[in-house]
């Protein structure tokens, strides 16, 4: 009971930080607010989860669990929890899919797309609607695993392209794999206990993603 409490308590979580988004997500809003909200909204949580944390210290099964939620795994995972998270997931997969073109429009600049006709504070509004849907399920189930979402679609671009009708699925499958990969590595790596997955996820991501970046700059210059 407690731990699917705190389950839905991250979906709550998620639905007031997406609130909080939303209010800062005006149509003339500038990317540079949006990343400062994420960031002062980031360091808020993390510093209510250390809070939470010391808390939670003299309960020894508590803060074990509250540390493991920390670094992510998939190992505890339940059905009641799939259940909860994949409504969340093909819902906002789908709507993804259905507005496919219109991301792919605004790939070239806002005040472009705005142009051809696409309402840019709409199209704004439900992609970060969609971003907090998706993350919180992922978050839901699996912890805090990081750089699966980052590494994976830049990874795929040069393969199968840009348009995200063609991307979206890529990256779903594609980080399905990289998720099990790393979670088959985690428990096979010799080691005095199981490491964690969001510590080999980050590990593993952080450096590619950095090569990623670099050869992204690369090609600018170039260009």
């Amino acid at each position: 009971m407690q731990h699917t409490l705190d389950r839905r308590l991250c979906l709550v979580g998620a639905g007031v930080s997406l609130a909080i988004v939303l209010v800062f997500c005006r149509d003339r809003a500038s990317s540079l607010v949006l990343l400062l909200t994420g960031f002062i909204l980031s360091s808020l949580f993390l510093s209510i989860a250390g809070f939470v944390t010391s808390l939670a210290s003299n309960s020894w099964e508590l803060g074990r669990a509250l540390i493991a939620f920390t670094l992510g795994g998939v190992g505890g995972v339940s059905r009641r929890e799939l259940g909860m998270a994949t409504p969340l997931v093909l819902v906002s997969a789908g709507a993804a899919w259905w507005w496919g073109r219109t991301l792919d429009v605004l790939l070239s600049g806002e005040e472009e797309a705005s142009t051809l006709g696409v309402e840019v504070g709409q199209a704004r509004r439900w992609t970060i609607t969609w971003v907090a849907v998706l993350t919180a399920a992922a978050v839901t189930v699996g912890g805090n695993v990081a750089f699966v979402g980052l590494v994976v679609p830049h990874a795929l671009r040069p393969l199968v392209g840009v348009q995200h009708r063609r991307l979206i699925p890529a990256s779903a499958l594609l980080g399905a794999a990289f998720l099990v990969a790393c979670d088959i590595l985690a428990r096979t790596v010799p080691s005095g206990a199981e490491i964690p997955l969001g510590v080999v996820t980050g590990i593993i991501g952080a450096p590619v993603f950095l090569v990623l970046l670099a050869r992204s700059q690369g090609e600018s210059d170039r260009g």
